[in-house]
């Protein structure tokens, strides 16, 4: 796919993300690294399931419930505000739309 230009689709399904996150969970799996690459950078925003889990699971490395090297609690937190960040922004577009 990237050799065609192409991304990864955003990830907004629940049960997708929680896949994701058992095998980032197995520090064992072969796909473990892409995993954490899509957990990061592709995961949709706003209040999709999958969003909602990966809040979850950034609150559990935040609150040290869950140990990863490569998402350190300040940048789990980071993550967290631009998510947070993005569903503002885009909550002001639907608002000033429909104004």
């Amino acid at each position: 796919m990237k050799s065609l230009g192409l991304n990864p689709k955003p990830i907004d399904n629940g049960k997708l993300l929680s896949e994701i996150i058992n095998k980032i969970k197995d520090l064992n799996h072969p796909d473990r690294y892409k995993c954490i690459q899509y957990f990061i950078y592709n995961v949709t925003p706003g209040t999709t399931n999958a969003a909602n889990l990966k809040a979850k699971f950034l609150k559990e490395i935040i609150l040290n419930e869950f140990s990863i090297e490569e998402i350190s609690p300040s940048f789990a937190f980071e993550l967290l505000a631009h998510m947070k960040e993005e569903l503002l922004s885009k909550s002001s577009l639907t608002y000033s739309r429909n104004r």
